[in-house]
């Protein structure tokens, strides 16, 4: 938990909480990172019995620093209305608008870590009313004026929460490689490589990237024939031998170089190469893929 204090003069202290575990996603053209915010009254201090605040607007900005005094701004959240009374204020979501290149660069900030952190800049706007009369509708009011308090405080969103947002914004699906990017559903029709792939996808975004690319290689487990290791020749039903031959190549390399890791305790993968091994592995399976091979 996050708190964030607010104090307008001596009328009212009131603190905005966020809970990190609550912090989510959606969308995968346009990503937004939603951040809730629940408020929690501290004080209502003396104020004539006609004069009240209305809390009117809450907005914010977050930034990520990338190294020790770096920060750099990430998005902005548009004016969030609130509309209600300072002792009683409801929780809210703040919608920060991200794009795939962004998530791309918090990932290289993040690292694998357990964590990532951001730094949370909230802007709370109220309104200083007086009761003018009351009627049979209710109160009415004279504006008096507009009060705009400003607060900052860094969030950690743990590697826990942090994968579910990357999941649910399809993050890995769209690559930054265009040479075609093919989607990981492509792949779908050959049950093990299918599987593998997405095993990889999800080692890559816990920071596991040795086993992520040790997945590239069981992806492809199905594909050789018994004995010499070479691609079936079953295949040369769905592609023809110059396919089958340059295939065979690519597939070796993928099976070779993720095997490294496993014979050496001190060369490891890091996130680039995993990014490469899983964009590369899956585009070539999913162009055998489409072209009908079985993995039988």
């Amino acid at each position: 938990m996050t708190s964030i204090q607010f104090q307008s003069g001596s009328s009212f202290v009131l603190n905005a909480i966020i809970d990190e575990t609550r912090i989510f996603a959606y969308g995968t053209h346009a990503p937004a990172l939603i951040i809730p915010v629940a408020f929690q009254n501290i004080a209502v201090n003396s104020l004539p019995s006609d004069t009240v605040h209305e809390l009117a607007t809450l907005s914010g900005e977050i930034s990520v620093a990338p190294k020790p005094g770096a920060q750099e701004n990430l998005s902005a959240a548009a004016y969030c209305p609130i509309s209600s009374f300072a002792p009683h204020a409801p929780s809210v979501q703040l919608h920060f608008p991200l794009r795939h290149q962004d998530l791309s660069w918090i990932e290289t900030v993040r690292n694998g870590g357990e964590s990532i952190s951001f730094f949370l800049n909230l802007r709370l706007v109220s309104k200083k009313l007086r009761v003018r009369e009351n009627d049979r509708t209710g109160p009415r009011y004279d504006y008096l004026g507009e009060i705009s308090n400003s607060g900052q405080a860094a969030i950690q969103i743990s590697r826990e929460t942090w994968v579910k947002v990357l999941e649910a914004t399809k993050f890995g699906s769209v690559h930054v490689f265009e040479f075609p990017a093919f989607p990981i559903e492509q792949c779908s029709s050959l049950k093990n490589a299918f599987a593998a792939l997405k095993k990889a996808q999800r080692d890559h975004l816990q920071g596991d990237y040795d086993g992520a690319i040790g997945n590239c290689r069981v992806a492809i487990d199905k594909f050789w024939q018994k004995g010499p290791k070479k691609l079936k020749d079953a295949w040369l039903e769905k592609i023809n031998t110059t396919n089958h031959k340059w295939l065979n190549e690519i597939f070796t390399a993928i099976r070779q170089g993720s095997n490294e890791p496993h014979h050496t305790a001190l060369d490891h993968f890091g996130q680039f190469e995993s990014q490469l091994f899983i964009a590369v592995t899956t585009a070539y399976i999913a162009y055998v893929a489409r072209a009908g091979v079985t993995e039988e």
